[in-house]
């Protein structure tokens, strides 16, 4: 049997409407090398899972296809990951599809560069179809302080560097790592353990893969809920300490200063949110930490905890005066 290079994880839940193009989109591709699509139907309803066993059946020499009780797209992925036989792993979400040179050229890069992840630009599109903006990055390698100076010190754009879809995987990364199940934004949170790592990461300016802004999905109800997300207070709150713990403290300081914003903005929409105390414990530890690290937090981050009263005031008055 021919040994599978590339292992492509689609996690599935009713998303009967998209299925068709993102299965088709991963058969058309161009690459040379053997891999194999891993479609992880996670307990879908509308009929998801009849096009999973179809494609499976058409496509035996390709597709495995799984079926499992809900979880989550946590769950759904390292299903995936457990079941990869491929030496590098990419995952696709199962309403978005890609390029026909998708896993050709991050697949190149990996071998030129030598790099352990590789990522590529991409565009948004919309429910038809239609680009509505793309999201760009030169072609550069860099090693993980790049990598975070990108996103703390250079405030690039963060999202084309923690997304996960727009990435090709040494699979050793995942040898003692998984996704943390039954949370949100988990490419936030398990960003920090693959860079850890992984000592070089290269960046593709190709633009290979269409991400699907739609109604009704996690990253939609997560961008338009007024809701609290205290998910990613607790993610940047591990993540401050995982900058301590490595003695990345200019980064710990950045994140802190993240953080303390977040909690702001979290108490200026729901003052009365009895979820939020907990988090202004955390993150005032985490800034007591980081002094005792002998670096100095912010001042940003010092306004944010110490005068949030103030802060909030300013931000009320700004919004009433502008409008």
């Amino acid at each position: 049997m021919v040994q599978k290079q590339i292992s492509v994880v689609v996690p599935i839940y009713n998303v009967k409407n998209y299925l068709n193009k993102c299965i088709d989109s991963l058969l058309k591709q161009d690459i040379e090398e053997n891999f194999e699509i891993i479609l992880v139907d996670d307990g879908s309803t509308d009929g998801s899972d009849v096009i999973v066993d179809k494609y499976a059946e058409n496509h035996s020499d390709k597709i495995v296809a799984i079926h499992k009780k809900n979880s989550g797209l946590s769950d759904a992925r390292n299903v995936g990951i457990d079941k990869a036989k491929g030496q590098w792993i990419a995952f696709v979400d199962s309403d978005d599809y890609v390029s026909e040179r998708y896993l050709s050229e991050l697949y190149s890069n990996a071998k030129l560069t030598h790099a352990d992840l590789i990522a590529c630009s991409y565009y948004n599109v919309d429910e038809n179809n239609n680009v509505v903006s793309v999201k760009t990055h030169k072609s550069e390698v860099m090693n993980k302080k790049k990598f975070w100076q990108d996103i703390y010190i250079n405030n690039v754009e963060s999202s084309i560097y923690t997304v996960a879809w727009n990435k090709l995987y040494a699979k050793k990364i995942f040898n003692n790592l998984r996704y943390r199940s039954g949370i949100k934004n988990e490419d936030d949170d398990i960003i920090y353990s693959i860079i850890h790592v992984t000592d070089k990461i290269s960046f593709i300016s190709s633009k290979l893969y269409y991400y699907r802004k739609r109604k009704g999905s996690i990253m939609d109800q997560l961008s338009s809920s007024r809701t609290i997300n205290t998910n990613l207070l607790d993610i940047y709150h591990r993540r401050t300490l995982l900058f301590i713990h490595d003695g990345a403290l200019e980064f710990a300081n950045k994140n802190l200063e993240k953080n303390a914003r977040m909690l702001t903005n979290d108490y200026l929409d729901d003052p009365h949110n009895k979820s939020l105390r907990k988090f202004d414990d955390l993150i005032k530890n985490d800034y007591m930490k980081l002094k005792a690290c002998g670096q100095s937090p912010s001042i940003k981050t010092l306004c944010f905890l110490r005068y949030r009263n103030i802060v909030i005031l300013a931000k009320r008055l700004k919004a009433k005066w502008i409008n």
